[in-house]
């Protein structure tokens, strides 16, 4: 999650971290201790090392890629070795938004989105992409891009090509790509599910909590949805499909969320 100008990391426990002993995953009630349903990771250094973070993107082997704010320019954490480097400065402009494939990154800047090889930074395409704000990449590659002020998602074809593939939402917030392979967009008091063609497939009715107005989305294996806010007094939380809310271990302002 990207809070200000940390990164936090939510960690869903698991019965093999219980067997492991990590107290950090234990709470005490009553006369017991039981598992933890979440616990935060929290990297405060990042203020120090990149700037600000704007935005960030989850890849392989534990990488994560991150824009910083004040320079627009990208860095790479690595979450195994806890360490930050600084990439090169690449041929872009100021970037807002990245995604991370297997083989390539994707960049948005202002005007353009770009396709960049992981391995040397050189750019496969680039493409016009006014009015997109944000990023989403699906399976086999697929790239989406947001445009709320368009009311609109759009698509990315063999080299780059940009059409619309969802158009006409009402007040679009934010989107992401499930696991399942089909888009998720939040919009109005709603979350809509869409095939890859842009077919809707599933109106789900949102009516969140009073401490959370929702900004940003993202789903897991199963369907759950999860939602951040920018009250900094407000919780995460996540949905599950029965409809049950559930406030997640961490209180303040989410301005990007990611489910690994």
């Amino acid at each position: 999650m990207m809070v200000g100008s940390e990164i936090k990391f939510l960690t869903i426990n698991t019965a093999a971290l219980w067997a492991e002993g990590l107290l950090e995953g234990t709470e005490i009630a009553g006369e017991s201790l039981r598992l933890k349903s979440f616990h935060t990771h929290r990297y405060a250094g990042a203020c120090g090392e990149i700037g600000a973070p704007a935005a960030f993107a989850l890849a392989r082997c534990g990488l994560i890629y991150v824009i910083d704010k004040r320079t627009g320019g990208l860095a790479v954490y690595d979450s195994a070795a806890g360490s930050y480097s600084r990439l090169a400065p690449l041929p872009t402009g100021r970037l807002r938004d990245i995604a991370a494939g297997d083989a390539n990154l994707y960049l948005l800047d202002d005007e353009r989105v770009y396709a960049l090889a992981r391995v040397n930074h050189q750019i496969r395409w680039e493409a016009p992409a006014p009015g997109a704000a944000a990023l989403a990449l699906g399976r086999d590659e697929n790239l989406y891009l947001f445009d709320p002020a368009g009311a609109q998602v759009l698509k990315t074809g063999r080299g780059g090509a940009v059409s619309i593939l969802i158009e006409g939402l009402d007040s679009p917030k934010n989107f992401c790509c499930g696991w399942d392979g089909f888009l998720y967009v939040l919009s109005g008091e709603a979350v809509l599910r869409f095939s890859i063609e842009g077919a809707l497939l599933e109106k789900i009715a949102v009516s969140p909590p009073a401490d959370l107005k929702p900004c940003c989305l993202g789903v897991d294996r199963d369907g759950t949805l999860y939602f951040g806010g920018r009250d900094q007094e407000g919780f995460p939380y996540r949905l599950d499909r029965s409809g049950r809310w559930e406030r997640l271990g961490y209180r303040g302002a989410v301005s990007q969320l990611a489910v690994n």
